[in-house]
């Protein structure tokens, strides 16, 4: 399997991009996979709701991107088995303004990143709430971006940028990028809106939307101040059920991703095998059809030939035997020419003449 790289971004802040990118990560560490989360927000908030001080922290994602920090060096672990994150720290508010003249600067965490890659199934990067050169650096690495969306008119108004700028992304830098999933976060169902916001996103962007909406919850309001995931907090509370399921519509897409891609590979050996059995065609006539065929009028014809010269004329034999055929052959044809249609009356005449001479 490869590694899913996912960027959970949104322009608007407060729309649980953190909350989002933190418990799908240990939801799908706790189902055996590992998972890193990139906290590319200078607000830190996934760092600390991990359970990492960021004020305590010698290397973060700044040093990473900015004074070339070795990965190794920075990477931390969390309570959850299987689960990491890359921290950062309010210093990476200047990275923006750092970065505007440093060469490269779309890709700097592109060259950290890409030689730890294969070592997680799950890369989540936090993005923060801006499409500056921070986001810019997730989108480039990213396979599919994931966008939270919380059930409100305002959250929707920077999404038709942010999928533009996906776009753009996509044509001049990293054409494997794709919207993976869109997630409705903080659903109210005893709200009208919640639901109108609902139909709307669902009518417009149809199957990429999770049919898992994560609802209004307190336990994921408390549990960063803990430094736990959801499912570390209160496992069997609403909004820790809540994003199990969405965790496990996300692995659902990867196992179909790949089945897919499994029958694609059946359906095409299955068309080109016949081809190289043994059989070669062109313009569809089967040339060794032709070619036995050809071989075998030509040992007809060799045959035919032993048969007719049995036996090797000498050269004065073959002389006579040639003279003797053609002057068969000229009388052959002048008594075709002289002799009339037996059924005319010239043919009786001749014959008359012919008799009395």
């Amino acid at each position: 399997m490869s590694t899913r790289i996912i960027a959970v971004a949104n322009m608007k802040g407060g729309v649980a991009k953190t909350t989002t990118s933190i418990n799908l990560a240990a939801c799908l560490a706790e189902m055996g996979k590992t998972a890193l989360v990139v906290d590319l927000d200078p607000q830190a908030n996934a760092t600390s709701g991990l359970g990492i001080d960021p004020r305590a922290l010698e290397g973060s994602i700044y040093e990473i991107l900015l004074e070339d920090l070795s990965f190794e060096d920075c990477v931390e672990g969390t309570s959850v088995k299987g689960l990491f994150i890359l921290p950062s720290t309010p210093d990476l508010g200047g990275a923006e303004v750092e970065l505007a003249t440093a060469y490269g600067r779309e890709h700097r965490l592109s060259r950290a990143l890409e030689p730890h890659i294969d070592d997680y199934d799950y890369i989540f990067i936090d993005c923060p709430p801006s499409l500056g050169l921070l986001t810019v650096n997730a989108l480039t690495i990213a396979t599919e971006i994931l966008i939270p969306i919380q059930c409100e008119y305002f959250a929707l108004e920077g999404l038709g940028q942010l999928l533009e700028n996906m776009d753009l992304i996509r044509q001049h830098i990293n054409p494997n990028l794709e919207l993976g999933h869109i997630l409705l976060v903080m659903f109210n169902s005893s709200t009208n809106l919640s639901k109108q916001v609902e139909d709307e996103v669902r009518e417009k962007f149809g199957d990429k939307v999770c049919k898992q909406m994560i609802p209004r919850s307190v336990s994921l309001a408390e549990a960063p101040k803990t430094g736990q995931p959801i499912t570390k907090y209160k496992p069997s509370s609403r909004g820790a059920v809540a994003y199990k399921a969405a965790a496990k519509e996300i692995l659902a897409a990867e196992l179909n991703g790949e089945a897919t891609a499994q029958d694609e590979q059946d359906e095409t050996e299955e068309t080109i095998t016949p081809e190289k059995e043994n059989k070669t065609e062109i313009a569809g006539v089967d040339l060794d059809d032709s070619i036995d065929s050809i071989n075998e009028e030509n040992r007809d014809a060799a045959n035919n030939t032993t048969e007719a010269i049995d036996v090797e004329p000498t050269e004065n034999n073959s002389m006579i035997e040639a003279k003797t055929s053609s002057e068969d052959s000229t009388n052959e044809i002048k008594e075709s020419e002289e002799e009339p249609a037996k059924n005319s009356g010239r043919f009786k005449r001749w014959r008359i003449n012919r008799e009395e001479g």
